[in-house]
């Protein structure tokens, strides 16, 4: 069968949906997001962002038989979190869109 994979990275967590090519949602999952306080700054542990992410992929792909075939990948997402990449490693926090600033 051929999917489509859908994935919202929100505020509070990560959703991932395979959809078929007729439009049937056929698997969703979800991963909650934990967010911390740092010096009055609402952070989250960027290792544990990213592998939310991932771990919702890889429980879809568990549904997979082998001839199935993901045909494209749609990524959203409203919420306005920040985290700063070098060479495509994390150097920071995500830090909430959340936190208030004078």
């Amino acid at each position: 069968m051929d999917y489509f994979l859908g994935l919202d990275v929100g505020t509070s967590s990560v959703k991932a949906s395979l959809v078929s090519t007729d439009g049937k949602k056929c698997y969703s999952k979800t991963e909650k997001f934990i967010y911390s306080y740092n010096n009055n700054l609402k952070v989250m542990d960027a290792d544990k962002f990213c592998n939310k992410c991932f771990s919702v992929i890889k429980k879809l792909s568990l549904f997979l038989m082998p001839s199935d075939k993901i045909l494209s990948v749609c990524v959203s997402g409203a919420g306005g979190n920040l985290m700063f990449v070098k060479n495509g490693k994390p150097i920071s926090s995500v830090i909430s869109w959340q936190n208030e600033f004078d």
